[in-house]
């Protein structure tokens, strides 16, 4: 039991090598699927996140932000907008429906659970 759970922290710590997924895909399939997807995001893409939705925000937060995105995956809550974060290669991308800066706020509150 003790191995495979380091087992699986290790795994989901090594850098993936797919060409995208979608935060909202990947808490789907951490509940149901947890063997085939990490458990966390890795660090690159933890900074990449904290980068793309951090921006123009104060010290504080963008510490709690990283604080917030080192939780594991299957502990976040699934809302839909995760679905339009976008990682490739590492780094975070944002496809924003109407309005981007409210849209990477609303982002910004889910993750810190306001």
């Amino acid at each position: 039991m003790q191995d495979t759970l380091e087992r699986r922290i290790t795994r989901a710590r090594q850098p993936q090598h797919h060409k995208q997924t979608a935060p909202g895909g990947v808490f789907y399939t951490e509940r149901y699927h947890d063997d085939e997807i990490p458990t966390y995001l890795s660090e690159e893409e933890q900074q990449s996140l904290a980068n793309l939705i951090g921006k123009k925000c104060r010290q504080r937060t963008k510490d709690n932000i990283e604080f917030a995105l080192d939780i594991p995956l299957s502990l976040w809550r699934n809302y839909g907008i995760y679905g339009r974060v976008m990682f490739e290669n590492g780094e975070a991308h944002y496809v924003a429906g109407q309005s981007y800066p409210d849209e990477i706020r609303t982002v910004r509150e889910y993750i810190l659970g306001k």
